[in-house]
């Protein structure tokens, strides 16, 4: 090459470095977004995104070589999304007496560091503690943001939440199939009004709870949508002859371990869940029945029955929840019904 064509090639050269970065720079939007770092094994980090927090928890198991999936947990109202990791506050219920429960949170962190699981973790905070249909956004720029920093596996995407949580799950979930591959609501829920791809969905609730109808509405009404053809039959019981680590030893401590069902003395109560099946694109509907907790006595059944994650099967919810969704089909791709997305091409 002569000197002539040497300088136009580095010119090219420049030029096309230049425009790479004009698209790199346009993938970050311009939210004043925090936690820019590469995302490693054993980050527990506290961020925002467009002035919400959000916690971002990597298990020692994450594999950054590996794409993993990512869940959203939501924390219900008035309780904060600090409380719902399970990083040192007691959660208390509003009210005179206040009810109090262990700090050990919802669980997803502790099935995250269980072998074969590895996944990542987001916490998100609601403004005074409590969700409305106008957060979607919110959550769907801290997913964009995290799957940025980490290597996520865009095809397992989840969502969960209790109580308000469960009703963001269905609220953000169901509008947007192109980024959630499958639903965990507890302790309530919100019926959907359509789904552009049918929708794996696991919910779990316990009677007496004063949303237990709610959970068993929204659940129905993902079965009609799913089209699901089959059903209700038994999917799963957890009782004293389960035999995976998928219960606390003492759900009641602040420090409780997961062991298998089987192990506990005495005797569990069981969990029953049911499923539909034979639905579009082979996912499928479960309602957990689980056994509710009882410790604050008579006259507190339904606030027992609707904390659930505090249970007399003694079942960490968000183990079966993982399970589940590990046993349905993967996301692939598809098109949000609510025309919404806030990632654009930069996934």
């Amino acid at each position: 090459m002569n000197k002539k064509g040497f300088k136009w090639a580095l010119v090219v050269l420049i030029l096309l470095a230049i425009a790479a970065s004009f698209v790199a720079y346009a993938c970050v939007p311009d939210t004043g977004s925090t936690c820019n770092s590469t995302l490693k094994p054993g980050d527990d980090l506290k961020c925002s995104v467009d002035g919400r927090d959000f916690y971002l928890y990597a298990p020692k198991n994450y594999n950054p070589n590996q794409p993993t999936a990512l869940i959203v947990d939501a924390h219900g109202a008035a309780e904060s999304a600090s409380a719902h990791a399970g990083l040192g506050d007691d959660y208390c219920t509003p009210g005179t007496p206040s009810l109090c429960f262990p700090a050990y949170g919802s669980g997803w962190r502790k099935e995250a560091e269980m072998p074969g699981a590895g996944f990542i973790v987001i916490t998100p905070q609601g403004r005074n503690n409590a969700w409305s249909q106008s957060d979607e956004d919110f959550i769907l720029d801290a997913v964009a943001q995290v799957k940025r920093i980490a290597n996520i596996n865009a095809n397992k995407v989840y969502i969960s939440g209790i109580s308000n949580g469960g009703l963001l799950s269905y609220w953000v979930g169901c509008p947007n199939p192109n980024v959630f591959s499958g639903l965990a609501p507890i302790s309530g829920g919100a019926d959907c009004r359509s789904v552009a791809k049918a929708l794996p969905v696991i919910t779990f609730d316990a009677q007496p709870d004063f949303a237990y109808q709610t959970a068993v509405s929204a659940s129905d009404t993902m079965v009609d949508l799913n089209n699901c053809r089959s059903g209700p039959a038994t999917w799963l019981t957890v009782d004293k002859n389960y035999n995976e680590d998928v219960c606390y030893d003492n759900p009641y401590s602040n420090t409780p371990k997961l062991v298998p069902c089987s192990s506990i003395t005495p005797a569990i109560e069981p969990t029953v869940c049911k499923r539909w099946y034979n639905c579009d694109r082979g996912v499928e509907v479960v309602f957990c029945d689980v056994a509710p907790g009882n410790s604050h006595g008579a006259g507190n059944e339904a606030v027992d029955a609707h904390v659930l994650y505090y249970n007399d099967s003694h079942l960490n919810l968000p183990s079966l929840a993982w399970r589940f969704f590990k046993s349905m089909p993967d996301g692939g791709s598809g098109s949000s019904s609510s025309g919404s997305s806030s990632s654009g091409g930069c996934n």
